[in-house]
Order: structure tokens, then C-alpha cells, then sequence
């Protein structure tokens, strides 16, 4: 888990100590749920809106082909489940969360 500009702009240790819990669970969901993708996760700071952002990077090899826009669907479907699943165990915090990510491509 990459967290440079996490801890550089984040003072408060009790809300680190919450995200980095979320960021667990994320972390293991995914190794769970989806086995097989590759990932890392970095923990970043929205200092405009004030919240904490949990980027979740696939590594893919894509080529234009009509199974590109399944793998983009398929990451799309991975980031709702876990968002909603971050929203079911940790409610209260997910005002100040985002999880969103990005795709590497190898």
C-alpha cells in the first residue's frame, strides 16, 4: 500500500487509523472476492474536499479489441461492489472516503 501524501497531509491519527482499517478491508475483499486481478492500492488526500481517497490501481494488458470494454466493465463492477461493501461495514466515515481507481496498462 503506497501512502506518501497520505501521511504527508493527514495529521489527525485517529482518522489515519480509520482509513487505514478501510483500506484493509478493501485490500482483503479484493484478494478475496477477485483473486486473479492485479492491484495496488494508494491512499491519497483530497485536501479541497477534505477527504481521504482510496485508489485502487489495476494492471492490465489491454489491446483495442472488443474485450477491452469488458475488462473496463468488469473494473467498474469490481470498484461498485467494493464501495458498497465500504459502505455497509463503515458508514459513518464514508462522507470523508473515496474509492475510486485507475488502470495501469502494461
Amino acid at each position: 500500500m503506497q501512502t506518501d501524501n497520505f501521511k504527508l497531509f493527514v495529521k489527525d491519527e485517529d482518522f489515519k487509523m480509520k482509513i487505514y482499517k478501510i483500506a484493509e478491508f478493501v485490500e482483503k475483499y479484493l484478494k478475496k472476492k477477485y483473486p486473479k486481478e492485479e492491484f495496488k492500492i494508494i491512499l491519497d488526500y483530497d485536501g479541497i474536499d477534505e477527504r481521504a481517497v482510496i485508489r485502487i490501481v489495476f494492471k492490465k494488458k489491454l489491446k483495442m479489441t472488443k474485450n477491452t470494454e469488458k475488462e473496463i466493465d468488469r473494473i467498474n463492477e469490481i470498484i461498485d461492489n467494493v464501495s458498497l461493501r465500504c459502505h455497509e461495514k463503515f458508514n459513518e466515515l464514508m462522507y470523508y472516503v473515496l474509492v475510486t481507481s485507475d488502470l495501469e496498462v502494461l
